[in-house]
């Protein structure tokens, strides 16, 4: 075992998508797979992340991104005049 998150997302991918999905086309795989990562990426909970999604932490990081540079630009001002 090289990574052990990489074979924890994959033994999980391989168990909810590879092993109940029956693939007829390379179209059909690209939406099933497309639908697995909507679903793992924006309706699953993290416990780890207090039971928000990856969206929702994605969404407040960006808010914080905004308000530090605004916040460093501001104080870049203050120092520079």
């Amino acid at each position: 075992m090289v990574n052990p998150h990489k074979e924890s997302f994959n033994d999980s991918f391989r168990d909810k998508c590879l092993n109940i999905n029956w693939f007829f086309s390379l179209l059909d795989t690209r939406e099933k797979f497309d639908i697995r990562r909507e679903d793992y990426n924006g309706l699953r909970p993290y416990l780890s992340y207090s039971m928000l999604t990856l969206e929702q932490i994605h969404k407040q990081n960006q808010i914080r991104i905004k308000f530090y540079k605004r916040k460093n630009t501001e104080e870049l001002r203050l120092f520079s005049v």
